[in-house]
């Protein structure tokens, strides 16, 4: 098993509880901490193979968007899913 931190136990049960959240669906279950610090918690989960992103990486602070905000191809958009345990 591998060893997880306390912060990222956090961000895998909330990747896990939302289904498929962008970077700022995480920074509203985590207000307290800045947008770099919860993707940088993302990528340790993703080099332990317990979640994978998808969408475009350049795009990952973007999130779907609301009225005035430009338009991200839906592909675009980065998403985080955990990984199936074994």
């Amino acid at each position: 098993m591998k060893r997880l931190t306390d912060r990222q136990i956090s961000v895998l049960a909330a990747v896990e509880r939302l289904g498929s959240p962008t970077l700022p669906d995480l920074r509203f279950e985590f207000p307290e901490l800045p947008a770099s610090t919860v993707f940088r918690t993302l990528e340790a989960l993703e080099a332990k193979e317990l979640i994978e992103m998808s969408g475009d990486r350049r795009l990952r602070y973007a999130g779907v968007g609301g009225f005035g905000a430009p338009r991200i191809e839906p592909h675009a958009i980065v998403r985080f899913r955990a990984r199936r345990r074994s």
